[in-house]
């Protein structure tokens, strides 16, 4: 079972990776999503909790699943 800070990483990973692949900038989410560029950066590090409705508007705007961003990625 995953604890709430493995789940925070996995989501700060696949929100940064996602980000990176669209060529956005933290400003740029920011702005897309509505949530502060420090929020995001906390994100991005696994070192925020997480509301469900972030996770949903950051999924909305990096066009994917909200389950998607909690998946951890195969290597």
């Amino acid at each position: 079972m995953k604890t709430c800070n493995q789940l925070g990483k996995v989501l700060g990973d696949n929100v940064g990776r996602l980000r990176a692949e669209q060529d956005l900038t933290v400003t740029q989410l920011s702005r897309m999503s509505g949530i502060s560029r420090p929020t995001l950066y906390k994100i991005e590090n696994g070192l925020s909790d997480v509301p469900i409705s972030f996770a949903e508007r950051l999924a909305d705007v990096l066009c994917v699943e909200a389950y998607a961003l909690f998946v951890p990625r195969q290597k």
